[in-house]
């Protein structure tokens, strides 16, 4: 014991089933060049603060100075506030990084610039018509599956080739504050099993194609599902994924929606019936010898 402790912070002995004690370098990330390369600064993360929509017939707070906020049930991030400036720039301003795009918004906070290839078309298809000057918000939807070229790097960290990797890619939605308080009450609505659906449709006519996905899902769990339980979570599920894109201010596109669902009915099954179905959470990628896997670049996910 006392010969491991006197060791020093260099060196460590490494334990491994079926092979004898190994005495290695311990190897300290700052001080390897090879490492070294590799670290980021921090990411800055705004602070999140929960608040509820203003009750019925109270003024939107959306004309006023801007928060960070997230909307209760969601878990959405979103960042309100003034739109300053939105453009084109290398990767957090970094020029040894990739393009990417940025928006920088001005809260009450100070400014917030936030980072993301799809932020220039949650721009160009803003459904409230956002320009420069605005009051808006943005907000993370979370990722969408993409395809991107990503350098392969050897064993000494050199760059030898470039292959098309499969990664996740953060979207955004950038919306006037109005626009999203009238989405989020138009899906609170739609969620309230109280409210009759021939009243929802009447008060909110754009509505009706999410009424009919509806009233689709449930005439397909009646007549393909037989077990009650069963029936009442799918209709549960196509009801949340309408309301999240009645949120987003989305067209709805019952394919997309039939998707949805069976991502997350799939993402809940047993692992064995998903194991069955040749489904697995680990992806297959080719590996080339002497060389390492590829590296998505950071402004390639943002």
């Amino acid at each position: 014991a006392q010969e491991v402790k006197e060791l020093g912070p260099d060196r460590l002995l490494l334990f491994y089933e079926g092979l004898r004690p190994v005495l290695a370098r311990r190897i300290t990330y700052f001080r390897e060049g090879f490492f070294s390369r590799r670290e980021f600064p921090a990411p800055e993360v705004p602070a999140l603060h929960i608040s509820t929509p203003p009750p019925p017939g109270q003024p939107s707070a959306s004309g006023k100075p801007a928060r960070e906020t997230t909307r209760p049930g969601n878990g959405q991030q979103a960042v309100t506030g003034r739109l300053l400036e939105a453009g084109a720039a290398p990767y957090r301003f970094d020029d040894t990084q990739g393009t990417s795009y940025f928006v920088r918004v001005q809260t009450d906070r100070g400014e917030k610039v936030l980072w993301g290839v799809e932020l220039e078309r949650a721009l160009a298809q803003s459904r409230s018509g956002v320009q420069v000057g605005d009051m808006v918000t943005v907000r993370s939807l979370g990722a969408r599956p993409v395809s991107v070229d990503a350098p392969r790097h050897d064993e000494a960290g050199r760059v030898v080739g470039h292959e098309t990797v499969a990664t996740r890619r953060r979207t955004w939605q950038v919306e006037k504050p109005e626009f999203v308080e009238q989405q989020a009450a138009k899906a609170a609505a739609f969620r309230d099993d109280a409210v009759p659906r021939t009243t929802l449709v009447e008060e909110h006519p754009d509505l009706t194609s999410a009424g009919v996905g509806l009233w689709l899902g449930e005439q397909f769990a009646a007549r393909r599902i037989e077990r009650p339980e069963d029936r009442r979570r799918l209709v549960a599920l196509v009801k949340q994924r309408l309301a999240e894109a009645i949120e987003r201010g989305e067209p709805i596109d019952t394919p997309k929606v039939r998707q949805a669902v069976a991502r997350d009915l799939d993402g809940a099954a047993p692992d064995k019936e998903r194991e069955d179905r040749g489904v697995t959470d680990e992806p297959a990628r080719a590996r080339t010898r002497g060389a390492r896997a590829p590296e998505v670049p950071p402004h390639a996910r943002a």
